[in-house]
């Protein structure tokens, strides 16, 4: 990503760092928070050009390899819209005018994704067999398409749209309802 000086990254959460730091590219920060905070909704500010989504899963009930929505079985609507993982922070990233560029994931994620952000990056890194099981593509290929996407993503950022729907600027109704194994 040589046409990008800087990047930050937050941590989902867990006591160490997600990432594998010494590869990433020069300039990037890690963002280490020490007091607990929503990694879903409270890691963007405006000081971000770009939303990168990885490590999310389809929507709670779908057919995605590990499908949920936020916490466990919880099935999440909000203002009409079948919430998954991606979404709940492109939501979160639009408070700020930032769009989801790119959302690595399975197949079943891709067309939840094209659904609700068609213009933002995608790239296959299995197949869900179920909800328990999925099938990998081999690293190097992933890898190797992942940088390939997110160069184009960065290319093209100013053509993505955040995501913001539009019955989120009024009042609305979320409805959540839970979907047991």
């Amino acid at each position: 990503l040589t046409n990008v000086t800087s990047f930050s990254l937050v941590s989902s959460g867990n006591p160490d760092p997600d990432y594998l730091l010494d590869k990433l590219p020069q300039g990037t920060r890690f963002d280490i928070r020490t007091a607990p905070y929503d990694p879903y909704i409270e890691a963007m500010d405006d000081s971000f050009d770009a939303m990168v989504a990885i490590a999310m899963h389809g929507k709670a009930g779908g057919k995605a390899f590990l499908a949920h929505t936020y916490y466990g079985h919880t099935r999440w609507v909000m203002a009409g819209h079948d919430m998954n993982e991606s979404m709940l922070v492109a939501a979160s990233a639009a408070l700020f005018d930032i769009p989801l560029v790119l959302v690595p994931g399975d197949d079943v994620l891709r067309e939840e994704v094209k659904e609700f952000s068609p213009a933002t990056e995608y790239v296959t890194v299995k197949k869900a067999v179920s909800r328990l099981s999925a099938e990998s593509r081999p690293r190097a290929e992933v890898s190797r398409d992942i940088e390939a996407a997110a160069e184009r993503a960065l290319r093209n950022m100013k053509n993505i749209r955040p995501w913001k729907p539009s019955e989120i600027t009024k009042p609305f109704e979320n409805q959540f309802s839970y979907v047991l194994p």
